[in-house]
């Protein structure tokens, strides 16, 4: 009979024994608190390469519907395991799910708050949960209810924490001489998430000033974002008149276009305006920018450039390079500050989508870039499937695809673009470039 009873406890162990689902429905489980706590929390872990669940815990299958949930309780803290195996159909006691909720929201806000004394005093004042204690466990409608507090709690913190841009943003400024250039840098100071982003635009020499041009970006109301200090800056650099001048340099908010990598700095130079296009640093030579075009239109200077960038197998210098190009456009009022429309070659908005194509001449082919422009998260993508010189034009076929509700994606601002290079008959015309989605 011994032998009986020890063979059948081996058996238990050995598959596991599911006695959780016969349990009652009434009492609420580690797997759906962890899962309802992490979700409320907003708490997204964002990995290289997704882990499987059973890499942290041995009872848990990737198959169940809290296996996310518990990986990222994991990963930030909130659950504290001595072993592997953590028995997620096993009821949650008052106590247990108060230590969780404290660990999650210190993670969510960076605050020692205890979250949890403010939830259940809250949840005390219902008739229904006087009495409860540390030692009851939670049924399934006091977890409803305790989340249905907790949430608002979250969204309060969410609200006081959004930070919209604002041309009263502290923008720390710093400046030094390298070489016959000034380097100019703009910090936005610490930041709490990601989502926040600074970008300068370009620049103006006016007399004895120096005017920065930039814009910012911060998260959106209820957009979720990785819980890490950030630091977004920027710099620019760029040849002044007179390098031992004490220039007052300011700094202002701006709507132009922004291209990413390109840059332009104006100066006012024997009444004439110069205007000069910088690709900033680049690790190697091979890189250029020209300018084909710059004119006065109304309020904005219209720039039509080409960039060039080195093939593969070309020869090149390894060395870091500053790519640029200047030209001097005609203006009505030499004293006044035009808006400035960057345009690369072909640059134009293909559809609904919001594509924009550029061109660049590389060797015997021409190289065509589709720019979806700024995401707030990953999970987005845009890929080129064929692309074709027919007479004067480049038909380019692509596809493009948005993460759906329930996608993992990095909680971070990306750029999504493709390039082809299309060999055609002659590299030195200018194409119309067509989209064909």
């Amino acid at each position: 009979m011994k032998r009986f009873i020890a063979l059948f406890m081996t058996m238990i162990l050995l598959t596991g024994f599911s006695y959780k689902d016969n349990r009652p429905k009434k009492y609420a489980t580690l797997g759906s608190y962890i899962y309802n706590l992490v979700n409320t929390s907003e708490i997204q872990i964002n990995f290289f390469k997704a882990p499987k669940v059973s890499e942290y815990f041995g009872d848990i299958k990737d198959s169940n519907y809290y296996a996310g949930a518990f990986i990222n309780a994991a990963v930030s803290g909130i659950l504290k395991f001595p072993q592997k195996r953590v028995a997620p159909w096993k009821w949650i006691k008052v106590s247990d799910a108060k230590q969780l909720m404290d660990r999650a929201y210190m993670y969510k806000t960076n605050q020692k708050i205890l979250i949890s004394n403010v939830v259940f005093s809250e949840l005390v004042q219902m008739d229904k949960y006087k009495k409860v204690n540390n030692n009851h466990y939670l049924t399934s409608q006091m977890e409803k209810d305790i989340f249905d507090i907790y949430s608002k709690k979250i969204a309060e913190y969410n609200k006081g924490n959004v930070e919209q841009s604002d041309p009263e943003d502290k923008i720390n400024l710093s400046k030094k001489i390298e070489n016959e250039y000034l380097l100019i840098t703009l910090d936005w100071g610490e930041k709490p998430t990601l989502g926040y982003g600074l970008e300068i635009a370009g620049a103006r020499e006016v007399g004895d000033t120096i005017e920065v041009y930039y814009n910012t970006t911060a998260p959106k109301e209820g957009q979720m974002n990785a819980q890490v200090i950030t630091y977004p800056k920027d710099k620019i650099r760029l040849k002044v008149s007179n390098i031992n001048k004490a220039y007052n340099i300011i700094t202002k908010k701006t709507d132009e276009n922004l291209v990413r990598d390109v840059k332009y700095f104006t100066q006012v130079i024997d009444n004439s305006l110069k205007l000069t296009l910088s690709l900033g640093e680049k690790p190697t030579g091979g890189y250029s920018i020209k300018i084909l075009e710059a004119k006065q239109i109304g309020e904005e200077i219209i720039v039509k450039y080409n960039i060039k960038t080195p093939a593969e197998g070309d020869i090149v210098t390894q060395a870091i390079t500053y790519p640029s190009d200047s030209i001097d456009v005609k203006v009505k009022d030499i004293n006044k500050r035009y808006s400035i429309s960057l345009n690369g070659v072909n640059a134009v908005s293909a559809n609904n989508d919001g594509i924009k194509t550029s061109t660049t001449r590389v060797g015997e082919y021409i190289e065509v870039t589709l720019d979806w422009g700024q995401k707030s998260t990953g999970g987005y993508i845009i890929k080129i499937l064929e692309a074709k010189q027919v007479g004067s034009t480049i038909e380019v076929k692509y596809m493009t695809k948005s993460p759906g509700p329930s996608d993992f994606v990095t909680q971070a601002l990306t750029y999504p673009k493709d390039s082809i290079k299309v060999k055609v008959d002659d590299p030195t015309k200018e194409y119309k470039v067509i989209l064909i989605k």
